[in-house]
């Protein structure tokens, strides 16, 4: 992970409404049709948020993203709770607005999007795919939920919205998990490490 995520300051508060960030294409891996469902729980609950998505609509995802439209129709989800931004060059930027970063993919074997969010020292929620449960334990520097678990997400970031979870501790755990696996110096030692054994 590039040491710009490391250097976001970690929030050591939470403003009126909370930010949420979901970094991915859009397309039936990344599970956007559950961020809907995840946006129209929160509404209806009546939690102060924004959910933003950040990647791509790829002209073969189009039928894909028309699905995710019409469920956003179907619940009623207003543009204020979630909201499109297409391709995001500057995604340090946009994690350092944020308060959660959530990953509902439903396929995935090292998703990056948990590893910077954890580096930024955000709340992290993710589902239970690839790698993430390798890192992220639950409840200790992020939460995991099982595929399509949306309801699950809404209790979490009601709990959040209500500082009913050690924010700080969940943070600081977050930041420290990805020291300790994802800087360039981990990573390159790990690298090494491969290189010398196959090597004797």
């Amino acid at each position: 992970v590039s040491d710009e995520f490391f250097s976001i300051p970690i929030k050591d508060s939470i403003d009126d409404r909370l930010e949420i960030v979901c970094i991915g294409g859009v397309n039936e891996a990344k599970g956007i049709t559950d961020v809907v469902l995840v946006a129209a729980g929160c509404y209806s609950r009546g939690i102060a948020f924004r959910i933003r998505v950040a990647g791509q609509i790829l002209a073969s995802q189009v039928d894909y993203f028309n699905e995710v439209q019409r469920l956003i129709d179907e619940y009623n989800v207003p543009p204020s709770a979630l909201e499109f931004l297409g391709e995001v060059q500057d995604i340090p930027a946009l994690l350092s607005e944020a308060d959660i970063a959530l990953t509902m993919s439903h396929r995935e074997a090292s998703p990056m999007a948990v590893w910077e969010g954890l580096a930024a020292g955000r709340i992290v929620i993710s589902t239970d795919v690839g790698s993430v449960s390798d890192h992220v334990e639950h409840g200790v520097n992020g939460f995991i939920v099982t595929l399509g678990g949306s309801e699950s997400v809404v209790s979490i970031i009601e709990k959040t919205s209500q500082k009913k979870i050690d924010l700080a501790g969940v943070r600081k755990a977050a930041r420290a998990v990805a020291e300790k696996h994802f800087t360039v110096q981990a990573i390159a030692e790990r690298h090494k490490n491969i290189y010398s054994q196959v090597l004797g």
